[in-house]
């Protein structure tokens, strides 16, 4: 009966650690894009990370209210949205060095004014809370389908700021290298959580955190 029930646990854990490892996140571009195939900045350099570990991830989109029930009930493998410290299980893993900062950026030292500002901003369907809060704030928002269109509209006068990234000390999908962040709203490094708890989570972050 040892041998049978030893047997059973050795094949669950190589069937665990062949299974790929599901991410939820929620459609937040730049970073998530469901719309891209690449999909979106935080995935494309999550993917190359894992790949490198020789580990199969794969998405899940949810809005964020079911990915935070999700996560409570302890149904998940892993997550790049941020949960609760207290969460059972919880391990974390930095899958890129980077530093992201998030805000308004601009050409030359111009001080914004939130109220009556203008901006082109990625198209998210009313998902970004931060673009919520600019429009609380009296910004009007111009919605664009990539960050260079954004950064093109404001080289055309026609926009005040873009509402961008910058990571490494360049603004991504900047037109050039004179974009400067007047207004920083967020910053975040990159940053994997996993539910240790999962068989298949525990597998995949064992392989994440070896040399």
């Amino acid at each position: 009966m040892r041998a049978i029930l030893l047997s059973l646990l050795v094949s669950f854990n190589v069937i665990a650690e062949e299974l790929p490892l599901t991410v939820l996140v929620t459609h937040f571009p730049p970073f998530i894009n469901q719309e891209t195939p690449y999909q979106g900045l935080s995935w494309n350099l999550l993917h190359d990370f894992a790949a490198s570990k020789g580990v199969a991830i794969q998405p899940e989109y949810l809005p964020t209210a079911r990915l935070m029930t999700q996560v409570e009930s302890g149904n998940w493998h892993a997550t790049i949205t941020p949960i609760p410290e207290e969460t059972i299980g919880l391990v974390k893993v930095n899958y890129a060095k980077n530093i992201v900062r998030y805000g308004l950026l601009v050409k030359g030292d111009t001080l914004l004014n939130l109220a009556g500002l203008h901006i082109a901003a990625i198209r998210t369907a009313g998902f970004s809370a931060v673009q919520k809060h600019l429009l609380e704030q009296g910004v009007k928002i111009s919605e664009v389908n990539n960050l260079r269109q954004g950064y093109l509209m404001y080289e055309a006068g026609r926009v005040d700021a873009v509402l961008g990234i910058v990571m490494d000390g360049k603004a991504i999908g900047a037109t050039d290298d004179e974009f400067v962040m007047a207004l920083k709203l967020a910053e975040f490094t990159f940053t994997l959580s996993l539910n240790n708890k999962s068989p298949i989570a525990s597998a995949a972050y064992d392989k994440l955190i070896s040399p």
